[in-house]
């Protein structure tokens, strides 16, 4: 299956925005 570098950047933010929520999920639980 071919991945396009735009969309695998975006899943790799996207997994470490997810990373960052896990660890600050209280500080940023408003939103």
């Amino acid at each position: 299956m071919y991945i396009p570098r735009l969309a695998k950047l975006l899943f790799t933010v996207d997994n470490g925005w997810n990373r960052y929520l896990e660890k600050h999920g209280d500080s940023v639980s408003q939103w």
